[in-house]
């Protein structure tokens, strides 16, 4: 019910859209010959209870594989865990990935090569200098916060220059004023110019917390899905936001950048999109096009693993989308190229793009992708 006003597609528009990605591909063929028969299931993402419950059905009816993750962090991971695939439209935990293999396949990179090509991406623009760097953390998922100081202690940034403030885990709401201005007081205290996130919901609200205090360091931030909340929110950042960097895996901030154009994948998400009268994947002000480009990956994704699974099993589609070679994904999906088994997500290149408040808009800096972690 609150799809509409979040500016997410209502269940039956999702139902709609993919209901023509199954016709598209059963046309040419399936899977191995078989056709594709998709069942839909509703998801309260803000009741860990009722994902349960879904996610106990899901079990129940014996589906072969699942399309979009569950997404509170108690139900993360609990269609895979009994051992179902599921083609995440969000990026995995590196550390359960590994736990519930081979059944956590996704669109984007895990966390952990998420994170390092952020650091790494963040160095090699040369945006991590002066006295301090900020963190802005959570611990719904611990194992980003020692990710992202491991990484910023091999490239030359140990402990003693970091200055860290934990949100804690909000699952059900978002950060509250207060944790802002505590965290904007103690960063401008430590002297940090440069601010980075593990704890993504955070980031414009301390923006907007350190400008009302007259405090204006840099940001740099990971784009896990955080450029698209940013665009699509009905309230800007702050003006001390423009020019924040994103170092992302992928497409967002493209359909804006002069010189681009669209992939394949996304004129035929397009084609798809506009034959139901829906938005186009590339609509970066739209949330709602957006959405319905990851379910144009996420069923490819499924498509292409399914189809070179060595045994169609569920055990066997990791397999086949590291035998799929690279795959060409709709907007907001960048280049995926699976080589490895046991890391069967995407996100293999990265490059820069920067906030702009004059067009309340992301734009790609530099074309080029660039080799991820």
């Amino acid at each position: 019910q609150l799809n509409p006003a979040l500016g997410i597609p209502t269940f039956q528009d999702q139902q709609k859209l993919y209901t023509a990605l199954f016709d598209f591909y059963n046309k040419q063929g399936g899977v191995q010959c078989r056709k594709l028969v998709p069942k839909f299931y509703q998801d309260n993402v803000t009741d860990p209870s009722a994902e349960h419950a879904t996610c106990l059905q899901i079990e129940q009816d014996g589906v072969f594989a699942v399309l979009n993750n569950l997404d509170n962090p108690q139900e993360f991971n609990c269609v895979s865990q009994r051992h179902v695939p599921d083609v995440f439209y969000t990026s995995p935990h590196t550390p359960t990935m590994h736990q519930y293999a081979p059944f956590v396949l996704a669109a984007p990179p895990d966390y952990d090569r998420l994170i390092k090509d952020y650091v790494v991406g963040a160095q090699q623009l040369g945006l991590l200098t002066g006295k301090k760097i900020g963190i802005l953390e959570q611990t719904c998922y611990a194992e980003e916060n020692t990710d992202i100081e491991t990484d910023l202690a091999a490239i030359g940034f140990p402990s003693n220059k970091l200055s860290r403030y934990n949100y804690g885990c909000l699952t059900t709401a978002t950060d509250t004023p207060d944790q802002d201005q505590s965290a904007a007081l103690q960063f401008q205290r430590d002297g940090v110019n440069v601010v980075l996130a593990t704890q993504r919901g955070a980031v414009t609200g301390f923006a907007q917390s350190a400008q009302n205090q007259g405090y204006r360091p840099k940001y740099v931030i990971m784009n896990d899905q955080l450029m698209s909340l940013i665009a699509d929110n009905s309230t800007p950042p702050p003006s001390s936001f423009d020019g924040a960097v994103a170092i992302t895996t992928d497409a967002e901030g493209s359909s804006n950048t002069p010189g681009s154009q669209p992939s394949p994948a996304t004129l035929e998400c397009t084609k798809q999109t506009a034959a139901l009268g829906f938005p186009p994947p590339d609509d970066q002000h739209r949330l709602a096009g957006q959405l319905y480009g990851s379910g144009c990956d996420v069923t490819k994704i499924f498509v292409a693993a399914a189809s070179h699974a060595p045994t169609l099993e569920r055990t066997s589609l990791a397999r086949g989308l590291a035998a799929a070679g690279a795959l060409d994904l709709s907007y907001p999906g960048g280049p995926m190229h699976v080589t490895d088994p046991n890391v069967p997500t995407g996100g293999q290149s990265w490059r820069p793009a920067q906030w702009y408040s004059a067009c309340t808009c992301w734009k790609v800096t530099d074309l080029r992708w660039r080799p991820g972690a």
